[in-house]
């Protein structure tokens, strides 16, 4: 995706940079997961454009602590108007505090706000593997419901989904350090990135389990006509 492209670019460029400088931290980066339930407590008002989604953010590797997420949101897709740091609530950790980072202009349609998420003057729970998901809700409102169901499916027929593809496909950043092993060094800083994976709806998941058994079915008579 083209958001990740260029945030993994910039990252690659800073750590050559940081490198060079030796006095700064150098980021390694680590994997990780992240999921998006947008109808959080069924909550979706196709009225309003408005409802809750539910971030997760999982952590890969057990030697990373996190103590900041960034998360993006396009000005094609969300209300930004509407959109600041009190729509953001903490699930896990609660002491966490968020704020906006930055705008960033992708081209002439499109602007991108960067919400960053951590805990207040280092006075918090850093989230590790063994305690994630680190959890927040987002109260929004979008700029239609087409932007709920993304029912243009990236046909290029509207400009609201040019990069991601799907409205909540949204770039991340987790940031932290490595806190054991050879990464024991306050010089070593950890960062991840990605896009947040929709969690599918019920009806789907029925769909799709519906389909396994119904695989399974052919296939046991398909062996049984051969015996």
């Amino acid at each position: 995706m083209k958001k990740t492209i260029l945030r993994s670019a910039f990252l690659a460029v800073a750590g050559v940079i940081l490198t060079a400088g030796g006095a700064m931290a150098i980021a390694i980066p680590f994997s990780s997961t992240s999921t998006v339930d947008s109808n959080y407590g069924d909550s979706w008002d196709v009225s309003t454009f408005s409802g809750t989604a539910l971030y997760s953010f999982y952590i890969d590797d057990p030697t990373v602590q996190v103590n900041q997420v960034s998360l993006e949101f396009e000005s094609d897709i969300f209300d930004l108007s509407s959109l600041d740091a009190s729509d953001f609530t903490m699930i896990n950790p609660v002491d966490w505090v968020t704020f906006t980072v930055m705008g960033i202009n992708y081209n002439d349609i499109n602007t991108t706000v960067e919400f960053s998420i951590s805990y207040n003057d280092g006075a918090g729970t850093a989230i590790t593997s063994a305690n994630d998901p680190i959890q927040l809700t987002l109260d929004y409102i979008l700029l239609g419901a087409d932007r709920y169901s993304n029912v243009d499916g990236g046909s290029g027929t509207s400009y609201w989904d040019w990069d991601e593809g799907q409205a909540w496909a949204q770039s991340y950043t987790l940031d932290g350090n490595f806190i054991s092993g050879d990464y024991n060094s306050p010089l070593f800083s950890a960062t991840s990135g990605g896009s947040t994976a929709p969690v599918p709806e019920p009806a789907t998941m029925l769909l799709f389990g519906t389909g396994l058994i119904g695989l399974a079915g052919f296939s046991k008579r398909k062996k049984n006509k051969k015996a």
